[in-house]
């Protein structure tokens, strides 16, 4: 879209390092999140010397055909024999002396020397056999007859024909690590063979398929292949995008994807739909967590639309995943809607992915629509899906508990939808039940759990204790019968040897005493969690000092509330 095409600053004129050397930017930067340019080239600039693609002291443009470096150095001299030594220590050119041809030597070779001293040195045919080494695959580029037997009938030069680097990027291929791949690649180099596209690409392909490479670095070959002004093709651009994505490197992912553009390849849907869960998944730059990462989930949406591209039920998806982790129900029922209105068919994931984010946010009405839309497609309910609904009914604004026993029921009653429920299922009833402060429910729900053999944790019994606080009111005869249900609940606790009575425990039965206005029993309680050795937290120290201020106990509630502040846990009004 216009408006996330406007965030991006193209480079192409800044020079990444001075004199000869210089390259130009051939990609794209965010600058919101102010990615380090200097930072990608000097790591591709480092891989493209290593792999002796480019020559750091030279054009870019040069064409280098070999590197020395302190271990061939020492080879190369170890390999003249000691004749050739003492014929070039005797020789002398026409009117020197004897003592000028064995003078110390202090100054520079000519191509004279160089000619006698290594006479191969001029010639175009590579190196023998027993001087090159190397991988034995590759033995062939030391044979110019052999290199002509590959190369086609037709081809100007044998050695860099597309059957001979073809050859050589087989080997490449087979490396299981990146030293390997050097190596191969200096060999190639020193042969005269020059990488082409073909190459790079058989490296991508190491890193992808081999671990202890890892696709993230062939964002690196990537880079240097741009740095070397080698035309990417379009497998090559799929190849380094899908190792990018692989490698969560999402910042070169989308600066690959703008390269595309402005070199006028299309970007399809597959790639976008990748990009966008990437995305959905990560964060790109300084700007991190949920909310960032829709905003940037949206716009390249938004981008993915206005080129044409028709996005699938996936790449729906991945929008309607962000929007749920940033917690817009709102924004996730909009795009579900406009998704069935352009006729794109949803697949599960992408109705479950909506009916969770709406649940979450409390939308009853869209949750059901979603599920009934869900069924009408042929997806059968599975226990999530249901569970989603019943978390709709516990975070709607009014609580809807009624309709969630009534959704319960058709999930388990004969001729319903067959769906046996679990924990969350029941966690999720008395929840309803809560919030809506219908307790009697809570306990339905607590014997229906029961008789379906289904296991009573502890934060259960925390659920019920809370719900069976009763009425705020203190003494009221529902707050004091709440707290003789909450103490048959904390007996029932201490009975089991698999549970421990925990602050929130505790709390919850400081809280219905403080209902019921028993100080007697808030003290017992208090006792006991002193001598189970559970410290207070923010929770406990607020219904000790609610049951001591409806006591009339205000000293010892003041007590408590500076025992409160100086812990430094939030303070309630």
């Amino acid at each position: 879209s216009s408006s996330s095409s406007s965030r991006i600053a193209r480079a192409a004129d800044e020079p990444i390092v001075s004199g000869a050397a210089a390259a130009k930017f051939m990609g794209t930067i965010d600058l919101d999140d102010e990615i380090d340019a200097m930072e990608i080239f000097a790591s591709a600039g480092a891989l493209a010397r290593e792999m002796s693609f480019v020559d750091a002291g030279g054009p870019i443009s040069a064409t280098f055909k070999g590197t020395i470096d302190d271990g061939d150095l020492s080879a190369a001299l170890l390999s003249v024999d000691d004749d050739a030594v003492a014929s070039f220590a005797s020789s002398s050119r026409p009117g020197e002396s004897a003592a000028a041809a064995t003078a110390t030597f202090k100054g520079t070779i000519d191509d004279g020397d160089v000619s006698n001293l290594f006479p191969a040195a001029k010639s175009k045919s590579p190196p023998p056999p027993a001087t090159l080494g190397g991988h034995p695959e590759l033995a062939f580029l030391c044979d110019p007859l052999a290199v002509k037997s590959i190369a086609s009938d037709d081809a100007t030069d044998p050695i860099n024909s597309a059957e001979v680097v073809g050859r050589c990027n087989d080997v490449v291929r087979r490396c299981k690590s990146m030293d390997d791949v050097l190596a191969v690649v200096r060999e190639m180099t020193a042969a005269g063979v020059a990488p082409a596209e073909s190459t790079y690409f058989a490296v991508m392909l190491v890193c992808r398929n081999v671990a202890a490479v890892g696709p993230a670095r062939a964002v690196e070959v990537y880079d240097a292949m741009r740095l070397n002004d080698v035309k990417v093709n379009r497998r090559t651009y799929d190849l380094a995008f899908e190792c990018a994505i692989r490698g969560k490197r999402v910042a070169d992912a989308m600066r690959m994807k703008e390269d595309m553009l402005a070199e006028g390849v299309p970007v399809g849907a597959k790639m976008y739909t990748s990009l966008l869960r990437a995305l959905a998944d990560n964060d790109v730059g300084k700007k991190k967590g949920s909310k960032h990462r829709l905003i940037r989930t949206c716009k390249v949406f938004e981008e993915m639309l206005s080129t044409g591209v028709e996005p699938p039920p996936a790449a729906f998806n991945a929008l309607l995943l962000a929007a749920g982790r940033a917690k817009q129900p709102d924004l996730v029922a909009r795009t579900f809607e406009e998704m069935v209105a352009t006729g794109v068919s949803p697949s599960r994931e992408t109705y479950e992915t909506a009916l969770h984010a709406v649940a979450a946010g409390g939308l009853v009405d869209v949750a059901l629509d979603v599920f009934g839309a869900m069924r009408r497609d042929g997806f059968e309910p599975r226990k999530s899906t249901c569970n989603s609904l019943l978390e709709a009914c516990a975070s709607a604004p009014q609580p809807r508990v009624e309709q969630a026993f009534e959704i319960f029921y058709a999930m388990t009653g004969d001729g319903g939808l067959g769906v046996v429920p679990n924990r969350r299922t029941f966690a999720l009833l008395i929840d309803a039940a809560v919030k809506a402060g219908e307790p009697s429910y809570a306990f339905d729900a607590f014997e229906a759990m029961r008789d379906g053999g289904v296991e009573v944790t502890l934060t259960t019994y925390n659920r019920l204790i809370h719900a069976a606080r009763g009425s705020n009111k203190g003494g009221s005869k529902k707050a004091v019968d709440g707290l003789a249900t909450a103490m048959k609940l904390f007996a029932e606790i201490k009975a089991r040897d698999d549970v421990e009575p925990d602050e929130y425990t505790y709390g919850s039965l400081l809280a219905a005493c403080a209902s019921a206005g028993d100080y007697d029993a808030g003290e017992t309680i208090l006792r006991e969690m002193t001598a189970a050795g559970v410290g207070h937290n923010r929770v406990t120290r607020h219904a000790t000092i609610t049951l001591l201020g409806r006591c009339d106990k205000w000293r010892e509630a003041l007590a408590q509330y500076r025992a409160l502040v100086e812990s430094g846990a939030p303070c309630e009004d």
